[in-house]
């Protein structure tokens, strides 16, 4: 009899323990994944640096250890940037050292066992060459309408220089065609310029005509990428918090100092649209603007291009259903 309880007092006690470790397991946190809210990239003292900001509910903090940032060069593996940020961070800047090509960042919640990882956000750096001539040039693909490619370039004087401010002569060279010529002249500090083939690679520079200074040289090669400064590879997502709504719309595009976006916004597809915002540098972007249940909303995005003359870009109608 005594066996009989000690064996029956031993299965209660592992049978109290199993179901202990069950509501444990069942109690554990879960939490959700930061959702990149802009992506902003600025010079700063002559330093190139980008600004990464996110969204996160505040509620969910508590039960976190904090976020993890990562990036990626020309699509290549996903490397840590920072590991230490706070729970209560939003955003982060960085020196911006890479050139010439496409950089994707993602943000991942941490957890005590797991982690929940967002969306990829994406830019395209410009070549952007230090300036150490009497101008310093810059040269970026535009990926146009019809699959054809257009070089952007633009300049900017150095101090020293800026008296001899008048026109400019733009010269450029490629691989079947060694010897510079003059493509144009202009009073701007930009051209485009449209007599350009993919894979290819040309040499550019810019000529002072009132002193004959000749500007740095920058090489170019025209391979195909996937965007251009015209937005594309629209998404779109609802958040929600404290009783409020907001909606986060996320492009492709490449980002430059010399293009930027506007956001138009309507209840109606064919209606008036208005300008949220104006001069946005970033691909991505929340609306925090009053919504109401069961109204359809539709957005826009416009992209500038500051060139002579201006060129712009309009996406299609994009909906969000509340």
């Amino acid at each position: 009899m005594k066996i009989q309880k000690i064996i029956f007092f031993l299965l209660l006690v592992i049978g109290l323990i199993a179901c202990g470790g069950n509501i444990v397991e069942e109690l554990q946190p879960s939490f959700s994944a930061p959702i990149i809210t802009s992506i902003n990239p600025f010079s700063q003292n002559g330093t190139q640096r980008v600004k990464i900001e996110w969204y996160f509910p505040v509620f969910e903090e508590p039960i976190i250890k904090g976020f993890k940032l990562e990036k990626s060069e020309n699509n290549g593996a996903f490397k840590e940037v920072s590991l230490e940020i706070n729970p209560n961070q939003r955003n982060i800047e960085l020196a911006e050292t890479f050139r010439g090509g496409k950089v994707i960042f993602k943000i991942s919640t941490i957890g005590d066992k797991n982690s929940q990882t967002s969306q990829e956000v994406s830019y395209f750096a410009p070549n952007i060459v230090s300036n150490t001539f009497c101008t310093s040039l810059s040269t970026t693909i535009l990926q146009t309408v019809g699959d054809k490619p257009n070089v952007y370039l633009n300049w900017s004087l150095n101090p020293n220089s800026a008296t001899y401010r008048g026109s400019f002569q733009v010269l450029k060279t490629n691989q079947n065609a060694p010897t510079a010529v003059v493509i144009g002249t202009t009073n701007n500090l930009n051209f485009i310029d449209d007599k350009v083939e993919f894979d290819n690679t040309y040499l550019y520079s810019v000529r002072m005509t009132s002193n004959n200074c000749l500007s740095n040289a920058v090489p170019i090669s025209t391979v195909k990428i996937p965007n251009g400064l015209c937005p594309s590879s629209f998404s779109t997502k609802i958040i929600s918090e404290n009783n409020t709504k907001s909606v986060i719309l996320n492009w492709d595009a490449q980002l430059s100092n010399f293009s930027s976006f506007s956001i138009k916004k309507s209840t109606q597809a064919n209606g008036n649209f208005v300008v949220l915002k104006d001069n946005l540098q970033s691909t991505v972007f929340q609306d925090k603007t009053e919504f109401t249940q069961n109204t359809t909303y539709y957005y826009k995005i416009v992209g500038f291009v500051n060139s002579q003359p201006p060129n712009t870009c309009e996406s299609g109608i994009l909906e969000v259903k509340f």
